[in-house]
């Protein structure tokens, strides 16, 4: 054992040295002496020691001080410091005794004896050894802790590659989904997969979270993909045998009793017009608005997957029903209705009276009027769950639709104003401003050639014309980058502040009304009612 003792008494020195030498027994002791702090500082430096002992008359090398001075050179803020004091009063006693750090022990001079010494070293040692012990403890969990956070960053990227929806280009149906993540990682999935002339759509949610849900949700995908490889070329698939398969799955993988999945599929027949679906516990149905105003909740019975439930008692059911020209089906999940800001919930009526208003419009408007409305309900509070909602609707009978491609030259930019201008006036003069509906698509035409493709006529400008009944809709999409449109999109309009940037769209939002963009921020879609 190798000690530092700060001490100029050579009696003192001796007397302490034999104690030491009785206390320890036969284990060898090296005694350094040292009589200023410089000389302590420097054999800190470049020595190992098992403790220190200070046995200096002046009380102010006698505070904690001097203690945490010799504990913040070098490596040493472990080290174990012993001070020995000459007999004072009892408060300077009491004020050394509140005022020691941990590692710091106080002891006077005539109560010294090899088995007080001995003690007072055990307890030196095994303090010292405690606090390595919680040191090392906070290394391995801050260590720990930084992997977590970095595995949930990375199950965060793939929760919202899962949830986010594919949507399938087919001919006759208009797909839009939101989907908007929590703070921390939740369970919810959402998949649609096109598989010969039927649509499948799969919505989950399940009871666990953070990477435990990322397993079930993994687990969800691979079954069911796995159930249509061994059904191949099956014509008779339905929603409720792809339950029995996901249960009977669930349950040989032995998961833990207090995982559950709550699963609704349905399955829409592009040649019939049917929609089947089944339920496992899901008791959010989607909500079906039929051209004519009417809305019903889908809804199907069964209990959610789990292994905690008796087997006898899963018994899935198939539902059906007929999905008309111009009827949309909307998705979406708990999270949504269950937003929570102070005392208030944001609700199924308040989803309900946005959806009936606007049933009859494009999808890509009901998902982005729900996501605004949702955002100003939530105001700052932070998001809860998992939002995803999805709106499929079925082209209505009386959908035009026209479709333009142009290079990113002035040349075709003017073509394409007067032609599109010549067919509104020519089709629509009665229903629409049309010169207040151009100065919006003059000013998007523009940002698109200017701040999207900024000029490179190696790059298209694609323009959508679509009308119904209720509205007209103009898309613009260049091949750029795109912007952080929601950001700008959402200001209150300042008409004093018409700088190039943000002019466009300001007046695109005067001649329409409801203007917004595809997520990358280079596709602009324009909705004015009729």
């Amino acid at each position: 054992m190798r000690l530092l003792l700060f001490e100029k008494n050579l009696d003192v020195y001796s007397r302490l040295y034999e104690y030491l030498k009785a206390g320890l027994g036969k284990e060898e002791l090296i005694i350094d002496r040292v009589f200023n702090y410089g000389d302590t500082k420097i054999k800190l430096k470049h020595n190992y020691y098992d403790m220190v002992f200070v046995c200096e008359k002046t009380l102010d090398m006698l505070d904690e001080n001097f203690a945490l001075k010799v504990c913040n050179i070098g490596d040493n803020i472990n080290l174990p410091v012993i001070i020995i004091y000459e007999e004072v009063n009892f408060e300077d006693k009491l004020s050394l005794i509140k005022r020691k750090p941990s590692l710091c022990c106080y002891m006077a001079k005539d109560e010294l004896s090899p088995n007080i010494i001995r003690c007072c070293m055990e307890y030196m040692f095994e303090t010292k050894n405690e606090r390595k012990r919680r040191i090392e403890a906070e290394e391995k969990l801050s260590r720990l802790d930084q992997k977590i956070n970095r595995t949930l960053k990375e199950n965060n990227v793939l929760s919202k590659q899962m949830s986010n929806v594919n949507h399938p280009e087919i001919n006759g149906l208009t797909f839009s989904s939101w989907y908007k993540p929590a703070e921390n990682l939740k369970g919810n999935y959402c998949d649609i997969q096109k598989i010969g002339g039927r649509i499948f759509y799969f919505f989950a949610d399940v009871s666990t979270q953070d990477y435990e849900s990322l397993i079930l949700n993994i687990f969800i995908k691979n079954s069911i993909n796995n159930f249509f490889l061994e059904n191949f070329g099956s014509l008779n698939i339905n929603p409720k045998d792809i339950l029995y398969y996901l249960t009977e799955k669930f349950l040989e993988a032995n998961f833990p009793s207090d995982y559950l999945i709550c699963i609704y599929i349905g399955v829409l027949d592009l040649e019939t017009n049917v929609f089947e679906y089944s339920n496992a516990g899901f008791y959010l149905p989607p909500l079906l608005s039929r051209w004519d105003g009417e809305i019903q909740e889908l809804e199907c019975q069964g209990l959610p997957v789990s292994s905690s439930i008796d087997k006898k008692l899963f018994e899935f059911d198939n539902k059906t029903c007929k999905i008309n020209k111009g009827d949309t089906l909307l998705f979406y999940t708990k999270g949504l209705l269950n937003t929570r800001v102070r005392n208030r919930i944001y609700g199924l009526k308040r989803l309900e009276k946005i959806y009936y208003k606007h049933h009859r419009y494009d999808p890509n408007v009901i998902t982005e009027l729900i996501k605004r409305d949702h955002k100003k309900f939530l105001g700052i509070s932070p998001k809860e769950d998992d939002i995803i909602v999805l709106a499929l609707q079925m082209d209505p009978n009386e959908l035009i639709e026209k479709n333009f491609t142009i290079n990113s030259t002035f040349d075709e930019i003017h073509i394409a104003k007067k032609n599109i201008y010549h067919y509104l006036i020519d089709n629509y003069k009665d229903e629409l401003d049309v010169d207040k509906v151009m100065l919006g698509v003059n000013e998007m035409l523009n940002n698109s050639l200017e701040h999207g493709n900024k000029h490179d006529d190696s790059k298209k400008i694609h323009i959508m014309f679509k009308k119904t009944s209720d509205y007209i809709k103009v898309c613009i999409q260049d091949e750029g980058e795109g912007f952080d449109w929601n950001s700008r999109i959402e200001k209150n309009l300042n008409t004093n502040d018409f700088s190039d940037e943000g002019r466009g769209l300001i007046i695109a939002k005067c001649c329409f009304d409801y203007v917004f963009y595809n997520s990358r921020g280079n596709r602009v879609n324009m909705i004015k009612s009729i």
